[in-house]
């Protein structure tokens, strides 16, 4: 009699917890409600009141969905405009402060890097949501964050269209620079220091500098053939500040390329193409600038002007000669 009890008791319970189960995955599918909503790995129950966010690059993209009202904390160097960086920080982006964090107890934490077991236990003791949501490699998935983003607070009905609807307003942008440039696009190579690392197609820096132009950059994960790059028709070779012609002119890696010998190189600042938010389109220009100098981007930047001062190299300080014997440069000066 006993262990009929104990199976009936042990029926009902399995039966409980079935029914519980197929409750909570009916309540996340059924299409009705907007929450919980799943985003990225994550199911985010309710749309967050407070927010902290580790990556300047996902605070832009939250300003320009509206919700810059629920960010409760900031990174080190995202400290502008005013509103923002009156909030208090919570050290950078490669090393928060955890405690900080736990402190001011937001509701959400955004990050595009992950976290130490240690600490990701730290946050979620202090029921604190992690939300990882990494950086894109091309503009698919950079609009794919805007549709996350916008999942999170507004949830699984509308969400997905009211990130598309503001993504759109960036891509309206990336159009009007394309529409701008000749139908014979520059061909070009990305090289982020003088030791090699180059952007391959498969990084988000290739991906913004091709609306631009044609990178002959083959390879991936910045490691790139420079043999056969070298052998390519390259018309211009891009390098990061604070690199410039002598130091690409005096590389192993870049010497032999003929638009190095032949002075056509451009020194760009790096900030200008790890800005994911409708922010790029304002680097793009300043880089389209001097990429077509007759094309009329300097009178079409929005935030931000170009900055085409040839930096004087011991080669070619005599020559007075700007892109034909040496280096221009770009920046990110807002």
């Amino acid at each position: 009699m006993r262990k009929r009890l104990f199976s009936l008791l042990a029926a009902v319970l399995t039966a409980a917890t079935l029914l519980s189960g197929c409750q909570a995955a009916n309540e996340l599918e059924n299409p009705e409600a907007p929450f919980p909503a799943q985003v990225q790995n994550v199911v985010i129950s309710q749309a967050p009141a407070s927010v902290i966010s580790l990556s300047p690059s996902l605070t832009d993209v939250l300003r320009e969905l509206g919700y810059e009202g629920n960010l409760i904390g900031r990174v080190d160097e995202y400290d502008q405009p005013a509103e923002i960086g009156a909030l208090p920080s919570v050290g950078s982006s490669a090393e928060p402060d955890i405690q900080k964090i736990v402190e001011l107890s937001p509701d959400l934490l955004l990050s595009q890097n992950s976290f130490s077991k240690k600490d990701l236990e730290t946050l979620t003791a202090a029921n604190v949501q992690v939300l990882c949501i990494p950086a894109a490699t091309n503009f698919e998935e950079l609009k794919a964050i805007y549709t996350d983003l916008s999942t999170v607070f507004v949830g699984k009905v509308d969400g997905a269209a009211k990130g598309e609807a503001v993504y759109a307003t960036v891509q309206q942008a990336l159009d009007q620079i394309t529409a701008k440039l000749p139908a014979e696009k520059k061909s070009f190579l990305y090289a982020l220091d003088a030791d090699g690392l180059v952007a391959t197609p498969d990084t988000f820096e290739s991906a913004a500098l091709s609306l631009l132009g044609v990178n002959v950059a083959t390879g991936e994960d910045y490691a790139a053939d420079l043999a056969a790059a070298a052998q390519s028709n390259l018309d211009v070779f891009l390098v990061a500040e604070p690199y410039v012609q002598e130091h690409v002119a005096q590389s192993e890696s870049f010497k032999d390329f003929e638009a190095v010998k032949n002075g056509q190189v451009i020194s760009i600042d790096p900030e200008l193409l790890q800005v994911q938010s409708l922010g790029i389109a304002d680097g793009l220009r300043k880089i389209a600038a001097l990429l077509y100098p007759d094309a009329g981007f300097e009178d079409t930047s929005s935030q931000s002007s170009v900055s085409s001062e040839a930096q004087s190299t011991p080669a070619d300080t005599e020559s007075g000669e700007s892109l034909s014997s040496g280096t221009e440069s770009v920046s990110s000066q807002e």
